[in-house]
């Protein structure tokens, strides 16, 4: 079990948190991730496979099936990986708060909360992307602001605009903070898919069978997500306590509570 230890963060001691956290529930946190991406990126692959027909004129040419597959196929990913992030940011959240808690109960948790992070995610998606439309950098100033939204829907059960709000009011005064983590946290997914997909590419050149080198590509991205989730959803929920410490105080909170504890 990770030691608790509520103190002000910097962004390197974040990250080496965050990796700390991960080495100590890697297989929690894996499982969390796998049990929602794996059945779906497979259900992706079993429909694009089968809804890619032939014909003579136009080879593999997508059938309106394929094409309306793949819409709800992209919704589908989308909505699971909100609810499987969220989970992984309730695990993470009470281990570092030195509490356990199984994949189920992670899961079971979040579910009830399941459309106020949807909702969430659309309306931070919307703002991000009007932001980045009107120019860059207002784009940038919003997805700033709302960085720690669906973290505040996950620990304290806020409402959508709630949650917007109690971000922004955390992040405000912190927003170099929260701008570099994101973006070391950009590099290191990155990285990641640049190997995965590298890795893709090679394997893929020693498979003859095309049906197999169609699974490669999406099983690697996969395999990508599943290993580098954690620690971003870690860092951005580490960010979220670091900046309620700093600003109200909550590792005295947590220090009380650990003493009202005490027999």
């Amino acid at each position: 079990m990770e030691q608790q230890n509520f103190e002000p963060m910097s962004i390197g001691r974040i990250l080496d948190r965050a990796f700390r956290l991960y080495r100590h529930n890697f297989v929690r946190f894996i499982a969390i991730i796998a049990l929602v991406q794996v059945p779906i990126t497979l259900a992706s692959v079993a429909i694009q496979l089968s809804s890619t027909g032939t014909t003579p004129t136009s080879p593999r040419q997508p059938s309106a099936f394929a094409i309306v597959a793949g819409v709800v196929g992209g919704l589908l990913f989308w909505l699971g990986q909100s609810f499987s992030n969220a989970a992984l940011i309730k695990s993470v959240s009470e281990a570092y708060r030195g509490n356990d808690v199984t994949v189920g109960q992670a899961y079971r948790y979040v579910l009830p909360q399941l459309l106020t992070i949807v909702a969430v995610g659309i309306l931070t998606g919307i703002i991000v992307m009007v932001g980045f439309a009107l120019c860059v950098i207002p784009g940038i100033i919003f997805g700033i602001w709302l960085a720690l939204a669906v973290q505040a829907v996950v620990v304290e059960d806020a409402g959508v605009f709630e949650a917007m709000k109690r971000s922004k009011s955390l992040v405000s005064g912190n927003r170099g903070k929260v701008l570099g983590l994101g973006v070391i946290l950009w590099v290191l997914a990155l990285l990641m898919n640049l190997g995965t997909t590298q890795g893709a590419v090679q394997l893929a050149q020693m498979v003859n069978i095309q049906e197999v080198r169609l699974l490669i590509q999406p099983l690697s991205q996969m395999v990508g997500r599943v290993i580098i989730t954690p620690i971003t959803a870690g860092a951005w929920i580490l960010l979220y306590y670091d900046l309620r410490i700093r600003k109200e105080g909550f590792d005295l909170e947590m220090l009380a509570s650990q003493m009202g504890d005490e027999p």
